[in-house]
């Protein structure tokens, strides 16, 4: 016979305090092994786009010196979203600047002296800016060797001058070495990437 009290027992469905806790502790354990690997995942992501970045700068500034028929610089620059920005006077520390990563002009050089002059006769043409892509130096630096402050292309789109190699530094919370990417520039003016130092020929 059912009854019609309010108050009949129902069976209720939940977990016990020793399920909580199992739940909670596997939490904690992907936890402690996820996050590291995710965080090293978005570093890792990032240098190859600084990487990138770069690298695609470089090739494009080349072509355009083939494609003018004039020398193209591309040249490190502090102020590259002002309305004239200008080539950087300082040189690259990873310690106290980000290098590369403050961003870099590309325009027609045709003294090939590194120095943007729009207002020279004939004016040298501003053809492309990267904004800066590196916030502050613990977030990573992109640093020359030998320092170059600029790179000139000639019309055959050849560069003159020491081989360069950019290393593509990681952040400094970053303890894994092999995520350090170099771009690599031939005296010819051709460049690569590599995942180690580059060499000097």
């Amino acid at each position: 016979m059912q009854s019609n009290s309010p108050f009949n027992l129902r069976k209720h469905n939940g977990f016990t305090l020793i399920e909580l806790l199992t739940v909670v502790t596997i939490i904690i354990i992907v936890s402690a092994y996820g996050i590291p690997t995710l965080r090293g995942l978005i570093w890792t992501s990032q240098i190859s786009s600084n990487t990138s970045t770069l690298h695609s700068a470089l090739l494009f500034t080349r072509s355009e010196a083939i494609k003018r028929s004039v020398p193209v610089t591309i040249c490190r620059s502090t102020n590259p979203s002002t309305a004239t920005p200008t080539c950087a006077t300082t040189n690259s520390i990873p310690t106290t600047n980000t290098g590369w990563g403050s961003g870099w002009i590309i325009f027609t050089d045709l003294n090939s002296n590194g120095i943007f002059e729009p207002t020279a006769t004939p004016p040298e043409v501003l053809i492309a800016v990267q904004d800066k892509f590196i916030n502050q130096p613990s977030d990573g630096s992109i640093i020359p060797t030998p320092q170059r402050r600029f790179i000139s292309f000639q019309a055959t789109g050849q560069t003159f001058g020491n081989f360069v190699r950019f290393a593509i530094n990681r952040p400094d919370a970053d303890t894994n070495a092999s995520h350090d990417r170099f771009i690599c520039m031939a005296q010819g003016g051709r460049a690569r990437v590599d995942t180690s130092l580059c060499a000097s020929n």
